[in-house]
């Protein structure tokens, strides 16, 4: 029995495009699985009934398309169990979920894990939303066509998408399936699941589970790391935190002059010296948040730069967080663009939109790369910080 390539569609389905995709599978003898959207099958499910009744596998992808990076996992939880209920009032017995855009938060595995679900990636990405000709999604593709391999397409236009309809996927199946058979494989569904299937995914961080661990490298010969609580500082100290931070911050410098913080003064500091001089720096700082929650933020994270490069911004940053949990958090809030791998990789997740915000001049803010981390389980509702801008 020849081996076989998995065909699979996102974000249908869609009462066009879906339509014209079935056709040309049934044209050229090909079955595929559909990761449908719960919100399009209940807007159309004669669309889903035609693709199961030419034999193909229908699997949840979600309600909504929103990437679990953006989601707190109870709002994830929701939006599946929803999507699982549309594809249940069908008889459908789901074994496979591919979350939007192929993107895992920390707790994804176990979301699905708990639901019987298998996480569904891909090994080869045809790159069709982007609107892409067929000449360059075979080239794209064409490496990775090997058995067992899942190749990825959409059959909707969906969030994103950088083209207003799908007639080059269209286009595509018939040399693909050609591609697939000259190299003595068969197109077909992803039934039980490939070996390949989880290649296509973005990791967002490791699951983290009770309080996230620092697994710095002990016979390390990188300047020392030491952790000082606030009132401990020596004048000597705290001039050079101010130096270091008003170099490295640039224009709002100036506001760290005297004290060392601009809006929450720290209750610890994170240093990092080089000799005689410091040249890391992290602040932890209490969060006031309602409803209340012991609430810590890591602040003012800074790296010489000369001493760039060297891991300094991630001992530092594992340092701070391990103090939090410390001091007792159940959340961990910071705000950071440069170290947001090295907070990822220690558990935290991106903050969704307002999950967290604080008020200032009648408004409600937020920080677009807020990132946190929780003992437990994030809160059921919005947090509203008391100082928010740390």
């Amino acid at each position: 029995m020849a081996g076989v390539v998995h065909l699979t569609f996102d974000d249908g389905p869609d009462e066009v495009w879906t339509g014209r995709v079935l056709e040309e599978l049934d044209r050229v003898g090909a079955r595929a699985t559909f990761f449908v959207i719960g919100d399009r099958v209940a807007s159309q499910p004669e669309v889903l009934e035609r693709v199961l009744s030419a034999g193909h596998q229908v699997e949840p992808h979600c309600m909504s398309h929103v990437v679990h990076s953006r989601y707190w996992r109870a709002q994830a939880e929701e939006d599946i169990d929803a999507c699982l209920e549309e594809l249940g009032e069908l008889g459908l017995e789901p074994r496979h979920w591919r979350p939007p855009g192929g993107g895992l938060a920390t707790w994804s595995s176990e979301v699905a894990a708990a639901r019987g679900l298998r996480l569904a990636g891909w090994s080869a990405d045809t790159s069709d939303w982007r609107d892409a000709s067929v000449a360059r999604m075979l080239e794209l593709v064409g490496p990775a066509i090997e058995e067992d391999a899942v190749v990825l397409m959409h059959d909707a236009v969906g969030p994103g998408a950088r083209r207003d309809g799908c007639a080059g996927t269209v286009e595509l199946i018939a040399p693909l399936v050609g591609l697939i058979r000259d190299r003595g494989l068969q197109p077909e569904v992803l039934g039980d699941g490939s070996p390949l299937q989880d290649k296509g995914f973005t990791v967002y961080s490791p699951r983290a589970t009770g309080r996230p661990a620092h697994h710095a490298d002990p016979t390390s010969t990188a300047p020392r790391v030491e952790t000082i609580a606030e009132r401990e500082l020596t004048g000597e100290d705290r001039d050079g935190i101010v130096q270091l931070i008003s170099a490295g911050f640039g224009p709002v410098g100036e506001e760290y002059s005297g004290r060392g913080w601009r809006t929450i003064e720290p209750v610890t500091r994170i240093l990092v010296r080089a000799g005689d001089a410091i040249v890391a720096h992290a602040a932890v700082v209490v969060l006031e948040a309602e409803p209340s929650i012991p609430a810590y933020g890591l602040a003012d994270a800074v790296v010489l730069p000369a001493q760039r490069g060297r891991g300094l911004g991630g001992r530092i940053t594992a340092e701070a967080v391990d103090e939090c949990w410390r001091l007792g958090a159940e959340m961990i809030l910071t705000d950071s663009v440069d170290l947001a791998r090295a907070l990822i990789s220690l558990g935290f997740e991106p903050v969704p939109r307002f999950a967290c915000y604080y008020e200032r001049d009648g408004a409600c803010h937020c920080h677009r790369h807020w990132l946190a981390a929780f003992r437990g389980e994030p809160p059921g509702t919005r947090l509203r910080l008391v100082q928010g801008d740390f």
